[in-house]
């Protein structure tokens, strides 16, 4: 008798890498394991967040992601616009976790779903005239993810 593979890796479940806002929505009002994480520097996310999210820095990533993150559940990766959220859920695809990426960032967020997160467009372009700091490396998570 054959037995039914139950595992709940993202490769049975066919996720694709990003999800939509407007997908997104329904999964937190409704009670589902749906876990947002943002991977946003901290002014970034003390600015505007989406409610229920957690914050888990890029550049903490290697060292948190295992320890407060539970691999079972599905797992949507916040940032701004959808780039470094879309690094992360490409490193945790070699270890078939259910990562995706939300597509467009908190930006596309804050426009079809939560204008009150449209304070961090406003911040972001006052400071983005300003001087940039120094950012950490992303070397170091992405060689923990094994991504080269």
């Amino acid at each position: 008798m054959a037995v039914e593979n139950t595992s709940t890796c993202k490769k049975d479940l066919d996720l694709d890498y990003e999800i939509a806002p407007e997908e997104l929505k329904p999964l937190l009002d409704s009670d589902s394991d749906v876990v947002l994480v943002d991977v946003r520097e901290p002014w970034e996310w003390e600015t505007a967040k989406i409610d229920g999210s957690r914050h888990i820095p890029m550049s903490d990533i290697p060292a948190r992601f295992n320890q407060e993150l539970d691999p079972d559940d599905h797992i949507v990766v916040v940032c701004h616009h959808g780039v470094r959220s879309m690094n992360v859920t490409l490193g945790c695809d070699s270890r078939d976790l259910k990562v995706q990426s939300l597509r467009g960032g908190i930006d596309r967020w804050a426009r079809e779903i939560d204008p009150t997160c449209d304070l961090l467009r406003r911040r972001h372009s006052a400071i983005s005239r300003q001087p940039q700091q120094k950012r950490c490396p992303a070397v170091r998570w992405r060689k923990y993810l094994g991504i080269n």
